[in-house]
């Protein structure tokens, strides 16, 4: 509104300007920052915002109770730097910044991190770089998975693989065991002193290349049976079945010498 003289008299001009695609595109902004805090607020799996030199921005609660935090302000007061402070291993820390810093993002990065209370927990961190227009650094931002019962299975499987392969590596009796895809995952040392191959030659290998050191061909042996049965009495001129375990007697000729062989 402005006052101006026109013909002798004083008036007054009033521009009007149609600001409703304006006010549209803000109502729609708001809405659109009001989805995101209810996501963010109310998401399961953490959220966060970092800096490249470990200070947290933002958390939301998931995050702060995955940590041991009664809430996200909690975290925010209590934490000074990440890579000290909650990396099991910081040379972790080192490696997650370099990925980000050569590819602007980072999905299924599996770390050990302490809570609050200095218990150990294991997450998988999809992180990506948010940079300003002239492509500097801003913060890192990213979601945090726990992954913590996956890694236990994990680790006991692997203890007790590694009990199994002890146990049978010192079985007197030659020993080899296939998994469900037919591949070598136990070749005992019992089993090498009558072959001849080592474990590191065979431990791995499938289509029926087990079956070479004692047949010289790819063929059928009573673990395949198991597996899936058919008419072992094809192959084997003595045998007998009981329950879903096989027994038979061959005679071969292995590394140059006859030797008869009860296999089960």
């Amino acid at each position: 509104l402005s006052r101006s003289e026109y013909g002798g008299r004083t008036v007054l001009q009033a521009v009007v300007r149609d600001i409703s695609e304006r006010k549209h595109a803000e109502e729609r902004l708001k809405e659109s920052e009001e989805k995101y805090r209810a996501m963010f607020e109310y998401a399961l799996e953490g959220i966060y915002q970092s800096t490249p030199d470990g200070r947290i921005l933002n958390v939301n609660p998931a995050q702060a109770r995955l940590f041991g935090y009664a809430s996200p302000q909690e975290m925010l007061a209590d934490a000074k730097n990440i890579g000290q402070e909650y990396y099991v291993r910081p040379g972790d820390r080192d490696k997650y910044k370099e990925l980000l810093g050569s590819q602007g993002f980072v999905e299924g990065f599996e770390v050990e991190n302490y809570t609050r209370n200095r218990e150990k927990i294991w997450i998988s961190l999809n992180t990506r770089v948010v940079k300003d227009k002239m492509g500097q650094v801003l913060y890192y931002e990213g979601i945090t998975e726990d992954i913590t019962q996956r890694k236990r299975v994990e680790q006991a499987l692997k203890e007790s693989e590694r009990r199994l392969s002890e146990i049978t590596e010192f079985l007197p009796d030659p020993m080899f065991a296939i998994d469900i895809d037919g591949k070598v995952v136990v070749w005992n040392h019992a089993m090498t002193e009558l072959t001849g191959i080592p474990a590191k030659d065979m431990v791995g290998k499938g289509d029926r290349e087990y079956a070479l050191p004692f047949y010289q061909v790819h063929r059928p042996v009573l673990i395949d049976f198991v597996l899936n049965p058919g008419q072992p009495e094809n192959y084997y001129a003595s045998i007998r079945q009981e329950g879903d375990a096989y027994w038979a007697e061959i005679d071969l000729l292995i590394k140059g010498e006859r030797r008869v062989l009860s296999g089960k």
